[in-house]
């Protein structure tokens, strides 16, 4: 995974939330 991509890191992020 990397945290570099805003995609990603907010995909992570809603995944977690969720």
């Amino acid at each position: 995974m990397s945290g570099t991509e805003p995609g990603s890191s907010a995909r992570v992020t809603s995944v977690l939330k969720i």
